[in-house]
């Protein structure tokens, strides 16, 4: 048999998803990829698409397809995987007829419903095998709008972690390790809320160290320089693409990741998988998939999604306990193994 994957992007968690699925040692499917360009050699064979593609207009969206039309017939795939599902609900699934009679998977990171989303997801989930989603909550909604292919797999982690010790990881950031350790990780985007994050912690006033730790996004160093200025003597900033070392470092140097996303967003987040690896706890929005988890495996703290003052009170909450690693967060933490990832995967595609 023969798998073509297809991405769109191979930035943020998009290409260690991507090799999560390749290294699946059990799986002996012949793979071919579709991706942007990309020096990195995956170990099989790849195309490149011949522009970059601004897949919000229609135009661009159909000379895509295009492209994966003429590698599907070149390649003839038993299984196509679209691993960014995202783009073609946006055009409600227009133009998968040409790939008529193909199995076709297509993995959705997250959603954003209203009516007009979920009548495309009915007619996109009408033209595809299956749809994989990362969370049984996403799962459900879709169950309860009448869609029955989708599939649940716990979304994985995916990083070669080196469980650096806490006062390892704080050496090297140059933080205390005798302080508690509030953490931001990632690339700064409007939907993770880090505008409401850095609102409330004007009125935390307990003793912290915040840091902050990713690519430069939504939200720049000017605009974040000017709204820690009440407590910059509490941060650490450093704004930069984290190598594998340093994601997995600024991790473990935190006793709480902070998750405040807005309720635009639903679906897998990567920093919360990351938290849970390491076996730190979080304070997270209450929302969605992202609150279901954390509340139903005892990760950490909720707070009302996108109310400061209910995200400064479970930041207050935070610190005053010391809320520790438990039992229900270590089962939890079972689920999300690479290895029980790439499983799930294998037996959809021989199903």
């Amino acid at each position: 048999m023969k798998i073509l994957y297809v991405d769109v992007v191979l930035n943020g968690h998009h290409k260690p998803y991507l090799k999560g699925l390749l290294s699946d040692p059990e799986n002996n499917m012949e793979k071919v990829l579709l991706i942007p360009s990309d020096e990195e050699d995956f170990g099989v064979k790849k195309y490149e698409y011949k522009k970059t593609y601004d897949y919000r207009k229609v135009r661009d969206y159909h000379q895509w397809l295009s492209e994966v039309s003429a590698v599907v017939k070149k390649e003839k795939p038993d299984v196509i995987h679209f691993l960014y599902g995202d783009v073609l609900y946006r055009h409600f699934g227009t133009g998968l007829g040409i790939l008529k009679g193909k199995k076709t998977i297509v993995t959705f990171h997250q959603f954003r419903r209203n009516k007009i989303v979920d009548i495309s997801l009915r007619r996109l989930f009408g033209k595809i095998s299956y749809g994989v989603v990362h969370t049984k909550s996403l799962q459900h909604e879709l169950n309860g709008i009448g869609i029955k292919n989708v599939k649940h797999i716990e979304y994985p982690q995916l990083y070669a972690f080196d469980l650096k010790t806490k006062e390892q990881a704080c050496e090297y950031w140059g933080l205390n390790p005798k302080v508690p350790v509030l953490g931001v990780i990632g690339e700064t985007r409007y939907y993770k809320g880090f505008d409401i994050l850095l609102e409330a912690l004007k009125t935390v006033d307990r003793k912290y160290q915040l840091l902050i730790a990713g690519k430069e996004g939504y939200f720049d160093k000017a605009y974040i320089e000017k709204n820690i200025e009440p407590y910059k003597e509490k941060v650490t900033l450093r704004l930069k693409f984290l190598s594998d070392e340093e994601l997995c470092a600024a991790i473990a140097a935190c006793d709480y990741i902070l998750l405040p996303y807005r309720k635009r967003f639903d679906g897998a987040s990567g920093p919360l998988t990351e938290a849970v690896w390491a076996r730190r706890l979080v304070v997270a929005s209450d929302h969605g998939s992202l609150g279901d988890i954390v509340a139903k495996n005892k990760l950490g703290i909720t707070f009302v999604s996108e109310d400061t003052q209910a995200l400064s009170e479970a930041i207050t909450q935070a610190l005053d306990q010391k809320l520790e690693w438990n039992e229900d967060a270590e089962k939890y933490r079972e689920t999300i193994k690479l290895s029980t990832f790439q499983c799930e995967y294998r037996k959809l595609y021989s199903n």
